[in-house]
C-alpha cells in the first residue's frame, strides 16, 4: 500500500505523528482540517502540562513538621506522635532518628478523620 492510499483510508493526527511526510499529500482543506484538530489538542495538552508544573510548586512549598507541632495539631502527646509514626501516612524519615511531618499530608489526614 502506497503513502497516497495509506494516507486516503486512515487520515488521523496519529498518522502523521508517525510518518509526518504524509502531509505532503494532504490537500489545503484537509490541512486546515488537521491544524484545527492541532489547534484543540494542542491547547488541552498545554493547559494539563502546566497544571502539573504548579502542582509541583504546592508540594515544593509543604512544610515540614516537628513532632510537637503535630501534636498540638491532632491533641495528642508527642508520645503518642513517636509510637504512631510508622501509621501516619504523612511522616517523613529525614533518617534513622529523625522525624518530620508533611503539613499537607497532615491537612488532608485530618480532612478524612471520622467525625
Amino acid at each position: 500500500m502506497n503513502k497516497i492510499t495509506k494516507l486516503k483510508t486512515t487520515k488521523t493526527l496519529d498518522d502523521l505523528t508517525i510518518d509526518p511526510s504524509l502531509a505532503k499529500f494532504l490537500s489545503p482543506e484537509e490541512a486546515v482540517e488537521m491544524l484545527s484538530r492541532l489547534g484543540v489538542v494542542q491547547g488541552i495538552l498545554l493547559i494539563q502540562a502546566l497544571s502539573g508544573r504548579e502542582n509541583e510548586k504546592q508540594d515544593a512549598k509543604d512544610r515540614l513538621l516537628s513532632v510537637k507541632e503535630v501534636a498540638d495539631r491532632l491533641d495528642y502527646s508527642p508520645d503518642w506522635v513517636y509510637r504512631n509514626a510508622n501509621k501516619l501516612p504523612f511522616t517523613r524519615r529525614l533518617s534513622s532518628n529523625q522525624l518530620r511531618f508533611s503539613e499537607k499530608g497532615l491537612e488532608k489526614y485530618i480532612k478524612n478523620l471520622p467525625r
